[in-house]
């Protein structure tokens, strides 16, 4: 076992980064949406929104 966890530490350790990475974002997108805020536009989401539906039906 020790030998298997020794000859496979640079993936593990990438997973363990990897993992931690995917965490953060993902706890910084539900804090942004749980304060109001919109994640992927600049701040005025309501005319992202409403620009996204007038490209829609175009």
């Amino acid at each position: 076992m020790i030998a298997w966890i020794v000859s496979n530490a640079a993936n593990i350790v990438l997973s363990i980064i990897i993992a931690a990475i995917a965490v953060l974002a993902a706890r910084y997108i539900y804090k942004k949406t749980k304060s109001g805020g919109c994640v992927g536009c600049k701040g005025n989401c309501h005319s992202c929104h409403n620009k996204n539906d007038s490209n829609d039906s175009k």
